[in-house]
């Protein structure tokens, strides 16, 4: 049995909330663009795909080191940005604005630990993002920039992240978080595991 797999970190309640009340009254005011559901909001750090049930332990494991060995840090989102190109656009996001370096190490050190366990993620090149509207069909989206670029910024304390299944659905994908892995204010070794 396989699951289909991603390791992400999610925004606070408060950052979710703040979103939604931005969000929320032009859910039902700009199509083709569907705004996602906010439970769905995340910053992936790595997407594996299906996963063989039989790796998922060795994975866990190895994630769970790689939170060990890492602090908390602050991450932020601010301004619009669309892929794959604003003309012909399928998703619109929030780009990280603050903590990117941070992020960015924890994702190379969470996809390495995903390889060593034997389900390497996709290829994308890793860009911090929250993901907040999609359009299946590709469509201008300069609306809708404009629309996120006036949310300003959303900043938080990530003191963790998840392993998430997914299952596609005509509603949208459905995530469940499977197990979560809490990053040590006092990480030890960390300079010898930053080479993970």
């Amino acid at each position: 049995m396989t699951d289909r797999l991603f390791v992400a970190v999610t925004p606070p309640p408060a950052v979710v909330d703040a979103l939604e009340t931005l969000v929320g009254p032009r859910r039902d005011m700009t199509p083709p663009w569907r705004w996602l559901a906010s439970r769905t909001w995340h910053v992936t750090l790595a997407f594996l795909g299906d996963v063989d049930g039989d790796r998922q332990d060795a994975l866990g494991d190895l994630l769970a080191d790689v939170a060990r060995t890492t602090a908390p840090f602050r991450l932020a989102v601010a301004g619009g940005r669309a892929f794959p190109n604003p003309r012909a656009a399928k998703a619109v996001v929030l780009a990280g604005s603050g903590g990117v370096d941070d992020v960015s190490h924890l994702a190379q050190r969470v996809r390495a630990a995903c390889s060593r366990a034997g389900v390497p993620p996709d290829g994308a090149r890793f860009s911090p993002h929250l993901t907040l509207a999609r359009c299946g069909r590709g469509a201008s989206a300069r609306a809708l920039l404009e629309i996120a670029d006036s949310f300003g910024e959303h900043a938080w304390d990530v003191d963790g992240f998840s392993l998430f299944s997914s299952v596609l659905a005509p509603s949208g994908a459905q995530y469940t978080p499977l197990r979560h892995f809490g990053l040590d204010p006092n990480p030890p070794n960390a300079g010898a595991a930053s080479s993970t």
